[in-house]
């Protein structure tokens, strides 16, 4: 879902940009999706973030493979995990 804005995403002006992640992570929970992160050091406790920091780690994935300096879309930046 990321990769599908990230030419968008490079495209946009800075208040344009938390519009294109807000709308992600609406994508995303629509779909019943949801953000976690792990508490203290065990596997198995997650709990939902809210939707302020799923918007701020969605931003944080579409800036990444981007070369903004000259206005590209590196997909080879863009590790899988």
């Amino acid at each position: 879902i990321v990769s599908d804005h990230m030419t968008e995403y490079l495209a946009a002006r800075k208040k344009e940009k938390a519009v294109i992640a807000r709308r992600i992570v609406n994508q995303i929970k629509a779909k019943g999706g949801r953000f976690l992160k792990r508490t203290g050091d065990s596997d198995a406790c997650w709990v939902e973030v809210s939707d302020k920091k799923a918007t701020e780690k969605t931003a944080q994935a579409l800036r990444e493979g981007l070369d903004v300096r000259h206005k590209k879309y590196r997909p080879e930046k863009m590790a899988r995990r």
